[in-house]
């Protein structure tokens, strides 16, 4: 197994699938945070969707990182809340 794939399974979901602009505010939000954060494309071009095209992605972080992450981001969304 190469270098480089052992570093991707290194990378785990800190959210579920949405849309790619709201996942690219989500992993601002974590990087502004020190938290190492990418944007991974759910795009699937064999998928057979007639429809406008819809842009998914999901945010991931390293896994020493998943647990900051998701206080982080579950404080965010108690402060969204609140306001």
């Amino acid at each position: 197994m190469s270098e480089e794939r052992i570093r991707e399974q290194d990378w785990v979901p800190v959210t579920d699938p949405m849309f790619e602009k709201d996942a690219d505010t989500i992993s601002d939000i974590l990087d502004a945070a020190g938290i190492p954060a990418k944007v991974a494309d759910l795009n699937r071009p064999n998928y057979r969707y007639f429809g406008p095209p819809v842009e998914m992605a999901q945010v991931v972080v390293p896994k020493q990182h998943l647990e900051e992450a998701r206080a982080l981001l579950d404080a965010k969304e108690k402060e969204a809340e609140s306001n």
